[in-house]
């Protein structure tokens, strides 16, 4: 078990997947990206303690291989894209990479947080109203107005935006679908990892459950499409395996990219590891 040390293919390709991940995942292709909500709001936008903006802002939920993609366009003509499988797993991509980033809800907001140029960066969302997806130039107010004054709950409404909640809804592709065998079995979190079998794609998700013992060790045992189950453990920045097979594996940005034989390929998250 060994960490990748030297440019060979395989690591070549784990630098080309990182770059494939961050710009398929982003949904930058508007032809295959889906448009299922589009919502308007007041956003606050912190860096430590520093606020940037505040002001209004226009959200759009999108849907795209299997992830959500919520993206927040503020006033000042910044713009936030976050997505994930899930509002568990979520990530962001700026200028200095792609960051990991933690989703609290609150009874009238919804909080995304990360660390990017080595500042703690908040943005606060909340909603006013909720216009149908696509409108065209004759539709009625009434009908482009879907709800207004969103109010009580909203934090609640951008989980379930972040969830899928706001349209259509892709099949898992795994056993993902059928829930995650490791919920209430005393982890300290679950969640879903993109791996694949077979090949480097990533293009499944694996239900995981996460064991955290603090200062960065970690032990997160994961289900594979094809019933592997595997145990990874993380210390001292290293990752070792139960698997009794070849391990491999290396780190671009703020994600572990493992293999095993060269046949069980995973992504996972420093947030699952570390927490946040």
């Amino acid at each position: 078990m060994k960490p990748l040390s030297n440019l060979s293919k395989q690591s070549q390709v784990l630098g080309a997947v990182a770059l494939l991940v961050g710009a398929q995942t982003l949904g930058l292709s508007a032809a295959s990206a889906e448009t299922t909500a589009r919502l308007e709001g007041r956003c606050k936008l912190t860096h430590d303690q520093t606020t940037s903006f505040n002001g209004h802002c226009t959200v759009k939920q999108k849907q795209r291989d299997g992830n959500t993609v919520f993206a927040v366009e503020l006033d000042n003509g910044a713009d936030y894209r976050f997505y994930g499988p899930n509002k568990q797993a979520l990530q962001v991509e700026t200028h200095d990479g792609i960051h990991n980033v933690q989703y609290k809800e609150d009874s009238d907001k919804g909080v995304f947080t990360w660390i990017d140029d080595n500042q703690t960066q908040r943005l606060s969302v909340k909603l006013d109203s909720q216009r149908q997806p696509e409108a065209s130039h004759d539709s009625s107010t009434s009908q482009a107005l879907i709800g207004a004054a969103i109010g009580v709950g909203v934090g609640a409404l951008i989980g379930s935006l972040l969830a899928g909640g706001g349209g259509s809804k892709p099949a898992p592709t795994t056993a993902q679908a059928k829930g995650n065998p490791y919920d209430g079995k005393g982890y300290t979190a679950t969640a879903p990892f993109k791996c694949s079998v077979g090949n480097d794609k990533h293009d499944k998700l694996c239900p995981g459950g996460i064991m955290r013992k603090g200062q960065g060790q970690a032990s997160i045992t994961v289900l594979f499409p094809n019933n592997t189950e595997v145990q990874y453990d993380f210390k001292d920045g290293n990752v070792t395996s139960s698997f009794p097979g070849k391990l491999d594996w290396g780190k671009a940005g703020d994600d572990w990219y493992i293999g095993i034989d060269s046949k069980l390929f995973i992504i996972i998250p420093d947030a699952a590891v570390y927490g946040g």
